[in-house]
């Protein structure tokens, strides 16, 4: 018995879960949230030369804000605990030390950050570190202090050597114990070092240069002395033109490039070196804003004395061009490009200046145009640039521009400019030469183009004028001009008026010249030719056309096909004009081209076109359009008369409020149409017709609107009721205006329609009184 009813229990426990299982199903399940992690961020802070620094403050910024910080302790360690995970700006800062920035990504619980470099502000380094010297002998050691804080530094300096021994630390040849060195710069020194004849010999000696500023900085030099055999190697330094190199220091190395010892060059570049020789195997030449050069020897061999003879020491930047020499014209923005280079070891400050012969107005500029004054270039690497200048109106002839770069040397780039007056005119004329009557205007169109990179003030005027002639220049608003500014690239189109005398003999050909001048320089003059004929020489003009009468809608572009004869010997020049009634647009067309005026052959037609265009608002009816030919003092030549009968235009456009509507069986959806009639004539009698579903109810308001002009609208409300009994579902309700005259294209709306909430309610309780029968038939089988 208790077998069967445990049964039982186990089947109504499986009957309450499947039951409550659909009924949360109903429900949306919670959304799961997932508690954030952090870090342990860690690291160490050193010199460049691998030294624990302590006291470094490391901070965590996000968007500029210090949000957890700490600082290194005497190992140099630093760490910071439960850092949320995310993207920092770390700030490592120490007084005496750059700044060291870092964006840090941190994502996992332990993020090691390794070792942190702080350079200090103040630096004292050279290529020579160990060198062999022989007592009694000089040998000079390069000496580098670089300043790489935000501030200028004040700088003293010390030599500590052994007693005896005699040193001197100089700058551009002159000795120096204190300097001002400005932030980020950079300063080559040299420290000479005498070593007395009573130096003991195969014993290590130790000269330091200290630098004292907001830091301190030291530098230590190992000198050994050595006895072995020795060769003598000569030679001389020489630059790209052959010219001597002096003082470069030349220095014996071994192997693994330690320097034994080293002298300078003379003032032509020439160089006497005693190198050990069993030890001695290359040669380096280094001089500041020079490339460093390495030349492998063999001295044991060399009987005393090595000869390397004349060796090329090329410059540290290399300034480089593909065309020295150009060619351009007055007022001519010029590019000069060229490429500079870094063959040397160390980056490089250089500052960009240009200079010409008659100081032209010249910069360096990148590829964008932008101007570049100064930059820093890393070994190996390469800029292209160009230097952009404006070559004055007055510069015929040839003319020098030097690119000047001063970095750790000074380096120059020269170029050539020959500048020869442009070979095309600045004003020109598609018809140089006119017919005219004596005392008659004769009109000619100018344009003028300058080819300069500047704005230009520029003087017009016509000259060479007979005896009682007169002219004139007219810009396009009919202006009169004789000065005028003209931008880059601008083209300036002008008509040159030239009144003949009424007593000018006929028959003869009159030169006038357009003169354009800037600042007094004559820079563009244009020939044009008036000829005199008599007034019998004047042929018939004659205007036809084949269609002068259309019928057509309002607002519809109409073409009437004319043709133009002239049927005399004499190339002429005609004034076109066209006279429609008032609001009409109405133009003479050449092919695709609108013209008012015509230049033609004798014994030719032109075939053109009169485009004319009625509002849309024109009254029904017949309009006169007059096309008239002239001559160039006003003379009408010939005329043609057209005419368009204008005729009713109907369409209309329907235009709903929405394309989809939602409402609930039993209810009603609302919307608006809109009707516009897009016709050139007024429509009688609008209304809406509709298609829907059987049973429906589809009210529109107002029934129907008597008038509706051209371009207007009018208005209806619609109402589409749904019956109680809809199933829910998507229905189409179908719609389209009509008028007496024309009828509108059908448009749809989408109706859904959804069942009543009621239903949900019923559902609810039925599953509440499910459950509770579950539960009573539970607690029953229990008791037993």
């Amino acid at each position: 018995m208790k077998t069967l009813n445990v049964k039982k229990t186990k089947t109504c426990l499986l009957i309450i879960l499947l039951s409550l299982v659909s009924i949360i199903s109903i429900f949306p399940l919670s959304l799961i949230t997932y508690a954030q992690t952090t870090s342990y961020v860690s690291g160490h802070v050193v010199t460049e030369d691998g030294e624990f620094l302590s006291g470094v403050i490391v901070d965590f910024t996000v968007a500029g804000h210090v949000v957890a910080s700490t600082t290194s302790n005497s190992n140099g360690y630093f760490s910071m605990s439960s850092v949320q995970l995310g993207t920092y700006v770390m700030c490592f800062k120490k007084a005496g030390y750059t700044d060291s920035v870092k964006t840090v990504t941190v994502q996992t619980s332990i993020t090691d950050l390794g070792n942190v470099i702080l350079l200090s502000r103040l630096r004292l380094s050279s290529s020579i570190l160990s060198i062999i010297v022989n007592p009694g002998d000089t040998v000079v050691i390069p000496v580098t202090l670089q300043n790489s804080g935000d501030e200028s530094e004040l700088v003293d300096f010390s030599v500590s050597k052994p007693a005896g021994w005699t040193t001197k630390l100089s700058y551009q040849n002159y000795e120096v114990a204190k300097l001002i060195l400005a932030s980020g710069d950079g300063v080559s020194l040299q420290l000479d070092v005498t070593i007395p004849v009573t130096a003991s010999l195969d014993k290590d000696y130790t000269v330091s240069v200290n630098a004292f500023g907001s830091i301190n900085s030291s530098l230590t030099v190992n000198l050994l002395t050595r006895t072995e055999p020795t060769v003598l190697v000569s030679g001389r330094l020489v630059d790209d033109f052959g010219n001597g190199i002096p003082q470069v220091v030349v220095a014996a190395c071994s192997s693994d490039e330690k320097i034994l010892t080293s002298v300078e060059t003379s003032a032509d570049g020439s160089f006497t070196l005693e190198a050990p020789a069993s030890s001695t195997s290359l040669v380096s030449f280094s001089k500041a804003g020079y490339a460093e050069l390495n030349t492998s020897v063999s001295l044991e061999s060399a009987g005393g004395q090595l000869e390397l003879g004349e060796i090329l020491l090329s410059p540290s930047i290399a300034l480089s061009t593909s065309l020295y020499t150009v060619v351009a014209n007055p007022g001519e923005n010029l590019y000069l490009s060229f490429t500079a280079t870094n063959n040397g070891e160390f980056a490089e400050s250089l500052d960009f200046s240009v200079t010409s012969t008659n100081d032209w107005s010249a910069k360096v500029v990148d590829s964008g145009n932008q101007k570049v004054l100064n930059t820093v270039l890393s070994p190996g690497d390469r800029l292209n640039l160009r230097v952009m200048c404006t070559v004055p109106l007055d510069s015929l002839g040839t003319h020098n521009v030097t690119v000047t770069v001063d970095g750790v040397a000074v380096y120059t780039l020269g170029f050539t400019v020959v500048v020869e007056p442009s070979s095309e005119s600045i004003l020109s004329c598609s018809i140089p030469t006119k017919l005219s009557l004596p005392g008659d205007l004769a009109t000619f169109s100018v344009s003028m183009m300058l080819p300069y990179a500047f704005q230009t003030p520029v003087s017009l005027s016509v000259d060479s004028l007979p005896a009682n002639w007169t002219g004139f220049i007219k810009n396009a608003d009919e202006e009169y001009i004789t000065d005028i500014v003209v931008d880059p690239g601008t083209v300036l189109l002008f008509s040159v008026g030239v009144s003949s005398s009424p007593l000018a003999e006929t028959g003869n050909d009159y030169v006038v010249y357009v003169t354009a001048k800037v600042e007094g320089l004559t820079v563009g003059t244009l020939p044009l030719t008036v000829s005199l004929i008599e007034p019998a020489s004047i042929e018939e003009i004659k205007m036809t056309t084949k269609f002068p009468e259309v019928t057509i809608e309002a607002g519809t572009i109409v073409n009437y096909q004319v043709d133009l004869g002239n049927f005399g010997d004499t190339n002429r020049l005609l004034l076109l004009s066209v006279d429609a009634p008032a609001d009409w647009k109405a133009i003479i067309k050449s092919g695709d081209s609108e013209i008012s005026q015509l230049n033609i052959d004798p014994q030719t037609a032109e075939a053109l076109v009169v485009e004319v265009t009625p509002p849309s608002t024109v009254n029904l009816g017949t309009y006169n359009i007059t096309v008239q030919v002239k001559s160039e003092s006003g003379v009408v030549l010939s005329e043609v008369e057209l005419k368009a009968t204008i005729i009713g235009s109907f369409d209309m456009q329907l235009i709903l409020s929405t394309l989809l509507t939602t409402t609930t069986s039993g209810e009603t959806a609302t919307f608006t149409a809109t009707v516009r009639n897009t016709g050139f004539s007024t429509l009688s009698v609008i209304g809406l017709e509709f298609e829907a579903e059987n049973g429906w109810d589809v009210e529109i308001s107002p029934a129907q609107v008597d008038i509706l002009r051209p371009q207007e609208t009018c208005q209806f409300t619609v109402t589409i009721d749904t019956p109680k009994d809809t199933i829910a579902g998507d229905y189409l309700v179908g719609f389209n205006a009509f008028s007496d005259q024309a009828e509108s294209d059908t448009m749809q709306v989408r109706v859904t329609v959804n069942t009543s909430t009621e239903w949900g309610i019923y559902g609810f309780g039925l599953a509440a009184i499910i459950i509770i029968v579950l539960v009573l038939v539970f607690r029953k089988f229990k008791r037993r």
